[in-house]
């Protein structure tokens, strides 16, 4: 399933993954798992990822479109592999909220663009109302669970000199940089210059 994501956002952005984590231990011989996947994966790590950085300038095609018109930005091998590991993911978590479920998404997906309600429903197998019901019942919607994630996932981003900002706007899916930055400072009153400048022990 990973090799399937791995090969579809290869064909969708032509870029392959700085990282490859399980949360399993290997399976026989880990050579197997370099020569299928690229790379050798990290085992055991406190969940199964794939990270993906670029400082490519993707301008995403279904960008300007409202977020409930949104087509599916992915291949149906794409689709249908995602929908895999979202699904065996499932099985192997303790929780079955739905939020969690949603978020587990949304970081896989954002690295192919802003994954709106239509999507996640689809790979959930539920409508979109249904999904927001569900989200709703546990106190949160898809965009405040969007937001959450984003912003998570920038300030982990931005403790690293490694990625400017560009890349970290593509790896949170947003169409430009300019865009990034006023969510960011929108939701930390910091520009990202400002919180990555600091960063360490007294960043939370």
């Amino acid at each position: 399933v990973v090799a399937s994501v791995c090969d579809a956002v290869l064909g969708i952005y032509a870029i392959t993954p700085d990282a490859i984590q399980f949360s399993t231990s290997p399976e026989g011989d880990v050579a197997d798992y370099s020569r299928v996947l690229g790379r050798l994966p990290e085992f055991n790590a406190s969940a199964t990822r794939i990270v993906f950085s670029s400082s490519v300038d993707v301008r995403h095609q279904y960008g300007e479109l409202s977020q409930d018109d949104d087509p599916s930005p992915l291949s149906e091998q794409a689709f249908r592999a995602i929908r895999t590991l979202e699904l065996s993911h499932c099985q192997r978590s303790v929780s079955e909220r739905w939020t969690e479920r949603c978020r587990f998404l949304i970081e896989l997906l954002l690295s192919t663009g802003e994954p709106s309600k239509t999507l996640i429903a689809e790979l959930l197998a539920v409508t979109p109302r249904t999904l927001q019901r569900r989200l709703a019942d546990e106190g949160t919607g898809h965009r405040e669970l969007l937001n959450q994630v984003r912003e998570d996932k920038a300030k982990e981003y931005l403790r690293s000199e490694d990625l400017s900002l560009d890349d970290i706007a593509f790896l949170l899916g947003f169409k430009d940089t300019a865009v990034f930055y006023r969510a960011f400072k929108q939701w930390t009153r910091m520009t990202p210059g400002e919180y990555r400048a600091l960063r360490g022990e007294y960043l939370v």
